[in-house]
């Protein structure tokens, strides 16, 4: 698709987005608004999808990834962690 267009957009990749302030600061505000439309519950789960374990061991860090973004986000949200 992009070989048709006559201007390419500007593109930045990001390593690490998951602990950006701005990216914590945008899960907090949508779990907020969450809360203010369905009220709040007792508990939050936050879900990650998973990778194989090679993967991990081989050195891949989006487990740890997903953990801070977690710790974070309940930061954020003042929730305290379990």
């Amino acid at each position: 698709m992009l070989r048709r267009w006559c201007a390419y957009p500007q593109l930045q990749l990001l390593s690490g987005y998951h602990a950006e302030p701005a990216y914590i600061g945008a899960l907090a505000a949508q779990l907020a608004d969450h809360w203010r439309q369905h009220g709040r519950n007792d508990h939050l789960l936050m879900s990650f999808h998973g990778i194989p374990t090679a993967c991990i061991d081989r050195g891949d860090r989006y487990a740890d990834e997903c953990r801070g973004t977690a710790m974070r986000l309940a930061e954020a949200a003042g929730l305290a962690p379990e």
